[in-house]
């Protein structure tokens, strides 16, 4: 049916009629119109049997005007055609809907509506008339004393008896402002026609009421409909799953397409190599065949490596979409290595190490924390690494550079980084607490990671965040190096102050690992080991940045100039930084690794799976 006109409102009205009020409306219309029943009287009650909701005269009056301004106007010169016509006037209903007023029409079945008389005169004219009530739709009764409304059959009113006469007696409750109705029904004898099976009915009536009515049940009717929605619940289901079938049945057959392609692939390539093969066994003795075969083979090992090098730079580009690059880890890299060679400069003099140490820091675990460092570095505790590097000539600079490095894998690179970003509020303790018992480790360390990458893009994170832990962790590096740092020197800033700086760039790149979303490996190259180009540069040749043009022309000449002076590691200033290749994963369960790993062709397991990200700055 047409649906409701579209007005621009504030507020969205609720809609008072639905489609299936409308067709129930259509359709009672048609009915009223075909058995002869008075539409206003009767469409009330009608629709609140049918579609449950009370709706007025009015409001059924106004629904069917708007109806036939939207679907009339072609024969039809107004609204009152409806009335006399039913839905034959709507020129532009269309057939689906017509079909669905024509079903209602047939599912309300017998006349089984409540009958209304009214219109009856103060005083009945006689108390014993008999008013003579038609079965036929087309025939309808009208007296001056009782208006009769509705076809003859009722359904249900009282029983019938056959035989020689036909026997009805109706009782009902009859709403009146003085005194009862006494209404009585006699028959007056058989009737022979078809279409009028009950015989006269004489109604005495001792009031002077203006109107009655009789309420008839509608049990068939109700069964009906209740038929009705259950069968139209059905073919919703019914629809529902059509459309899921269909749906499937779309996927199916698209899987079947690119299977077809695939196999038809395939049997080209099989039709190729069987005639490569026959055509191989008939010239086993023709050498230009087996060069051809040669560089078909050649071409396709450069194909399949060009594959691979491709899905390796796509997997850097997904990589670098995600986060920091290897060009801007590298550049971090070089950065602290920097900061922490102006640092230790400022600290220390360039006289020859002497050896004298006192624990200052217990690690935990009986030994001194720089105890614990210098086995990072060397393999050995601090004495003996003192003592060796006395006797190297190792110079004290030396020495507190490749400390503090091992210092800073300890203190921020190994920690888990809410540790490194978290604040002294209890509050935010409390948060975070609540968010891990009731969410568990994978919501918080989410979370965590959301924050992070909201804090680099914040300029309150370099004063809030970057710089107090780096004050805290330079105030704590300083105190465990102390017996190292020259006393002699005199400053006006304290020691702490120099590590600052050489802190917040460890703390930078902390966070540029964690965030890329890949596992890393801290190796520090022991004490003896034979220099590797590949691997290690050299303190003093330390080349200015990736990829510059005097970097690359300084390793050609140094990996020509070690390739027959096999010399040994003295002491490793600054680790190698690695990436695991297949550790690709989720931000949120990344964990770096940082290890002291003293000879890495033999404690890497696998090292084609790592890729080297910056080499390492040894002393020879």
């Amino acid at each position: 049916m047409a649906g409701e006109s579209k007005k621009p409102s504030l507020l969205k009205r609720k809609r008072v009629w639905s489609p299936e009020d409308v067709i129930q409306l259509s359709a009672w219309l048609d009915y009223s119109l075909r058995e002869g029943i008075d539409f206003d009287t009767t469409i009330v009650n009608h629709l609140k049997i049918k579609v449950h909701k009370d709706f007025s005269l009015q409001q059924a009056r106004r629904r069917l005007k708007l109806e036939w301004e939207n679907l009339g106007h072609d024969d039809s010169k107004s609204s009152d055609d409806l009335y006399r016509q039913g839905t034959a006037c709507l020129f532009h209903l269309t057939s689906e809907e017509r079909d669905l007023i024509q079903q209602a029409v047939d599912n309300i079945g017998p006349s089984s509506v409540k009958y209304r008389l009214r219109g009856t005169s103060t005083t009945l004219r006689s108390q014993s008339q008999s008013v003579s009530i038609a079965h036929h739709p087309s025939e309808a009764s009208t007296l001056s004393t009782v208006s009769t409304i509705g076809p003859a059959e009722f359904d249900s009113a009282a029983s019938v008896h056959g035989d020689g006469h036909i026997e009805r007696e109706l009782s009902d409750y009859v709403s009146s402002t003085s005194t009862p109705l006494l209404l009585q029904v006699q028959p007056q004898g058989r009737v022979a026609s078809q279409d009028s099976r009950f015989s006269d009915i004489k109604v005495e009536s001792s009031t002077t009421d203006r109107s009655f009515e009789v309420d008839l049940p509608l049990s068939a009717a109700v069964d009906t409909d209740n038929q009705l929605q259950a069968l139209q619940q059905e073919l919703s289901k019914v629809r529902r799953t059509s459309h899921t079938s269909e749906a499937r049945v779309g996927y199916l057959q698209n899987e079947v397409f690119n299977l077809n392609d695939q196999l038809w692939a395939s049997r080209n390539e099989y039709k190729e190599l069987r005639h490569r093969t026959r055509a191989a066994a008939t010239s086993r003795g023709d050498t230009s065949l087996l060069t051809i075969l040669q560089d078909e083979n050649a071409a396709l090992k450069k194909t399949l490596l060009l594959m691979q090098n491709s899905r390796q730079e796509i997997k850097e580009l997904k990589t670098s979409g995600l986060g920091p690059s290897d060009t801007n880890i590298r550049k971090e890299y070089f950065l602290l290595y920097n900061d922490i060679l102006d640092s230790c400069s400022s600290l220390s003099h360039n006289g020859l190490l002497v050896e004298r140490f006192s624990a200052t820091e217990d690690s935990g675990n009986g030994r001194p924390v720089i105890s614990v460092w210098a086995d990072r570095v060397s393999g050995l505790d601090l004495t003996r690494m003192l003592r060796q590097s006395s006797e190297l000539a190792i110079l004290r600079i030396d020495v507190l550079r490749s400390l503090v490095a091992a210092g800073l894998c300890s203190l921020i690179f190994e920690l888990p980084l809410s540790q490194l970003a978290s604040t002294e509020s209890p509050l935010l303790q409390h948060y975070r607490k609540q968010l891990l018992s009731r969410d568990g480790v994978e919501a918080l360390q989410q979370l965590d990671v959301l924050a992070y990458k909201s804090l680099m893009s914040d300029e309150t994170f370099e004063s809030c965040v970057i710089e107090e832990k780096a004050k805290s962790v330079s105030e704590y590096l300083c105190h465990a190096l102390q017996d190292l740092i020259a006393p002699h020197i005199e400053i006006e800033i304290l020691p702490a102050a120099f590590f600052e700086h050489a802190i917040q760039s460890a703390l930078r790149l902390k966070f540029q690992l964690h965030l890329s979303g890949r596992s890393f490996l801290w190796v520090f190259a022991k004490p003896g080991d034979i220099f590797n180009f590949r691997i290690m540069d050299t303190k003093c040749n330390l080349p200015e940045g990736p990829g510059s043009a005097r970097g690359n022309k300084y390793l050609k000449q140094h990996a020509a100039d070690n390739s027959n002076n096999h010399k040994v590691v003295k002491l490793c200033i600054f680790p190698t930084l690695y990436s695991e290749k297949s550790s690709k994963h989720d931000a949120s369960e990344y964990r770096p690794v940082v290890q002291t790993v003293f000879n890495s062709q033999e404690r890497l397991e696998d090292p084609d799976s790592f890729q080297l990200i910056c080499k390492a700055v040894v002393l020879l």
